[in-house]
């Protein structure tokens, strides 16, 4: 059975959150319900709770923060305590360390003596030091999150290789499997698509990886190879051997609409994740891919509408790294249908911000799309 992580209204009536186990989504909903949880937002499906199980594997336990489920539900999305925060927590945890540095400080301001003050000033600045070279992994697979939204791939290589010196040093970080898809996903955008491949299926031999996380992943690494009839079909197997899942079905959708003209099988797709529990993180896709089937379909005034429903989920996680592409990329579909609609002013001014995005990330049909409204 998974761990379902939630959030919603308790029985006692709070905003509260709620981890629990069960055969799927739905039967962890059910099973919530059941006890008078009300307003349920699923936070974390399969999928996170596989990527935190690889995080862990290649990590020191000792450096394994031991979280409240309030705070994982924060952590799920993307909200972090801030350095002060984290030091005033350390501390107030850390009773002893505590009494004692109170203890240096009064026995230095009682005596006029110099040293308690000097060791308690020590004892006060070792949990910063220790901060910021932990943080340093999340700090460098941020950086390598939001060079691989611009296809800035020697970038992307430069802090994996950061981060798997790091993971040694320190073992907090990313898993080794993260970093071999990582790097497969380099190797495909450089036209090394075999390569890529053969080096993620290795790294996954001893990880007992589930079929559907398999499938899933090596779709992302021939998306970057522009290679989507493979990609949908490895997606296709994902959602097959995941069929309760609904980010698999969101997954299908994706590659059969937005690089290939299969629309019916992303109307199918669509209508069975509807049907599945949607993580909070997902639910901005259901409204974007919609737009897509309009804009396939010549309706810009009803692809517009749920663009926009899409823009206002993916700018509420705009603080989450990856979410920056799905906002330069629901705005340029709405920069594509605005000009289609004759809204040529708005259409510029977006096209202005998404122009350089565009074609950094080769969106050429996209791209196009807004050159023709805009006659450009």
């Amino acid at each position: 059975m998974v761990s379902y992580l939630w959030k919603g209204i308790s029985p006692a009536g709070v905003a509260s959150a709620e981890r629990v186990s069960a055969e799927n989504a739905s039967a962890a909903r059910q099973s919530l319900e059941s006890l008078g949880w009300k307003n349920l937002v699923l936070l974390e499906d399969e999928i996170a709770a596989l990527a935190a199980e690889g995080a862990r594997k290649d990590c020191d336990p000792e450096f394994e923060a031991e979280l409240t489920v309030e705070e994982e539900a924060k952590f799920a999305l993307g909200v972090y305590p801030g350095f002060f925060r984290s030091w005033a927590v350390h501390l107030w945890e850390s009773k002893i360390s505590s009494l004692i540095i109170i203890t240096l400080v009064s026995w230095g301001l009682t005596s006029d003596r110099i040293w308690p003050l000097v060791i308690a000033g020590l004892m006060l600045a070792f949990f910063p030091a220790i901060y910021l070279f932990i943080s340093l992994p999340g700090k460098y697979y941020s950086r390598l999150n939001k060079a691989k939204v611009w296809y800035r791939w020697d970038e992307v290589a430069e802090y994996a290789n950061k981060l798997e010196r790091l993971v040694k040093w320190t073992h907090v970080g990313i898993g080794s499997l993260e970093l071999a898809r990582v790097r497969a996903q380099v190797l495909a955008a450089k036209g090394r698509v075999k390569e890529g491949v053969r080096l993620f299926e290795d790294a996954t031999r001893n990880d007992n990886l589930p079929e559907w996380a398999s499938c899933s992943h090596l779709s992302g690494i021939y998306d970057h190879a522009q290679q989507y009839e493979k990609s949908l079909e490895l997606r296709r197997k994902a959602a097959a051997a995941a069929p309760d899942n609904a980010a698999m079905w969101i997954d299908v959708a994706f590659g059969a609409v937005k690089y290939l003209p299969h629309v019916e099988e992303a109307k199918v797709a669509l209508a069975k994740a509807e049907q599945l529990e949607v993580p909070a993180l997902g639910k901005g896709y259901l409204p974007f891919l919609r737009g897509i089937i309009h804009w396939r379909e010549g309706s810009p005034a009803a692809a517009r509408e749920q663009f926009q429903e899409a823009m206002g989920h993916f700018e509420e996680l705009a603080h989450l790294d990856m979410m920056e592409g799905m906002i330069y990329l629901t705005e340029g579909h709405l920069c594509a249908v605005e000009a289609a609609s004759g809204e040529k002013a708005r259409a510029r001014k977006r096209f202005k911000k998404v122009e350089n995005f565009l074609i950094a990330t080769k969106e050429t049909e996209l791209l196009e799309a807004c050159r023709k409204g805009l006659a450009v």
